[in-house]
């Protein structure tokens, strides 16, 4: 309730989309300012940021784990939620059965 952008009911100024089958992603965003959920309903995945279709436009931006449904006091597993790799080959891991939801700061708004 209390994030300025989480909070916004704007759905012009939100966009969803799958990954394959089982990941879908969620934008919202108020100025500059990003939030971003991904809900895997499937297998433990790592996307590559630049060759993932929706999510290369970030592949540069700074991410922050705000919340994973993976930590074990939402009963999770406790699988590390987040970016690894190096800046040029960064990957996104997201648990299986888990979603989390990431502030991103980056240059403008994602259209």
């Amino acid at each position: 309730r209390g994030d300025p952008v989480l909070s916004t009911g704007d759905r012009a100024a939100t966009r969803a989309f799958a990954i394959g089958a089982q990941i879908v992603v969620v934008q919202r965003w108020r100025g500059t300012a990003q939030r971003v959920l991904v809900a895997n309903f499937g297998a433990a995945a790592s996307l590559p940021l630049t060759d993932t279709p929706g999510l290369e436009a970030l592949a540069g931006a700074d991410w922050r784990l705000l919340l994973s449904t993976a930590d074990e006091q939402f009963g999770g597993s406790g699988c590390e939620t987040g970016l690894c790799g190096s800046e040029r080959h960064r990957r996104l891991r997201v648990p299986a059965r888990s979603s989390a939801i990431f502030a991103i700061t980056a240059e403008g708004r994602v259209e």
